[in-house]
């Protein structure tokens, strides 16, 4: 338990000191900080399969999680464009991510093990926005192809 408390300490720390680095102020951006740590968690499961899909296939791919707004010249924005994004199998990792924490949390709570609840939402909150995020970007997605 000590090791995962610390382990998700460390990630707090580490943005928190980009932040103080910046002199950007840690106190004005605690809301900004814990969000970037909450979607950098939720974010895993699709940087993970991108990670280990360069790593063991022989072909190129795309991070489909970074937006791509197609901005060609200067004069082009992304500000007026929308970030679409496809369901695939990652998404379905994603949605399993989100039902394994509901389970280990219903688990800490079974057992008594209170301590570690927290930690768990933290993982639970990111899977659980980065799969809404999913979910809402493709149903844009698909309203706009029709």
């Amino acid at each position: 338990s000590a090791l995962v408390v610390l382990s998700t300490i460390a990630v707090l720390y580490y943005c928190a000191e980009a932040v103080r680095v910046q002199k950007m102020g840690l106190v004005r951006n605690i809301k900004e900080i814990f969000l970037l740590v909450v979607l950098g968690y939720g974010i895993s499961i699709s940087n993970s399969v991108n990670v280990l899909s360069g790593l063991f296939l022989n072909r190129t791919g795309t991070f489909l999680r970074t937006p791509k707004y197609a901005i060609t010249r200067k004069d082009h924005s992304w500000r007026e464009k929308k970030y679409q994004l496809p369901l695939n199998k990652v998404s379905l990792l994603e949605g399993v991510a989100v039902a394994i924490s509901a389970l280990a949390i219903t688990k800490a709570f079974a057992t008594s093990n209170l301590g570690i609840i927290p930690i768990l939402a933290v993982y639970a909150s990111g899977y659980v926005l980065v799969f809404t995020l999913t979910l809402l970007q493709s149903l844009r997605s698909s309203r706009t192809i029709q």
